[in-house]
């Protein structure tokens, strides 16, 4: 149908733009807007498991790790080799994206079990 080509051309843009470091925030609403979901995970081989949290973590973009978190992205998922959100964005030296995932940490942590 059109809605699922549409949801699949914005999913593609998401994961081209968080991947190519550019960042897009209205590429990542479109996709959760129109089904996406907000813990999907991606990738092959040692990349196996990669949520767009963690490529909009690990490349720093700000907008798009608030929006995700916002909408429930759980921040502690892992991917094959045990990399989290707060890992990819540590590894590359993004404090804000750290600060935002520690902080939701926090909250799920004193939230209890869902």
């Amino acid at each position: 149908s059109w809605r699922r080509r549409r949801c699949q051309k914005a999913l593609a843009r998401v994961l081209e733009t968080l991947g190519a470091v550019r960042g897009d925030e209205a590429a990542v609403l479109a996709w959760l807007d129109c089904g996406g979901r907000v813990d999907a995970t991606f990738g092959e081989g040692e990349r196996s498991g990669v949520t767009v949290l963690m490529l909009a973590a690990g490349n720093g973009r700000e907008a798009s790790v608030e929006l995700l978190l916002r909408r429930g992205a759980e921040v502690n998922l892992q991917t094959c080799k045990g990399g989290t959100a707060l890992m990819y964005a540590a590894t590359h030296g993004h404090a804000f994206c750290c600060s935002a995932a520690r902080r939701s940490t926090c909250r799920t942590a004193t939230a209890g079990p869902r």
